[in-house]
């Protein structure tokens, strides 16, 4: 998959507590694509898919990975943040 290749770079946050589960540090490396999505009478949408996955995760725990797809442009880790900072906060 194409999130093997060099990752744009890497995002650390804190997971908030929840029941049953401690607040803990989350550190995840970021690939993006921009890709073409069939749509209707051979017309495509543009779209960019975001990966997001930790790495040293404690043991025991599954790490966190998220696969965004969004309408928004994203070729920077600066602007794959906001798109994580947006997913974080909804």
């Amino acid at each position: 998959m194409w999130e093997r290749g060099d990752a744009v770079g890497e995002i650390n946050f804190t997971m908030a507590a929840r029941q049953g589960v401690k607040a803990r540090t989350v550190r995840q490396r970021l690939w993006l694509q921009r890709v073409e999505l069939p749509a209707s009478k051979g017309k495509s949408i543009a779209a960019t898919c975001l990966v997001a996955r930790e790495f040293d995760a404690p043991a025991g725990v599954k790490p966190i990975e998220w696969r965004l797809l969004t309408n928004r442009a994203a070729n920077t880790l600066d602007e794959a943040i906001e798109l994580i900072e947006w997913y974080r906060a909804r």
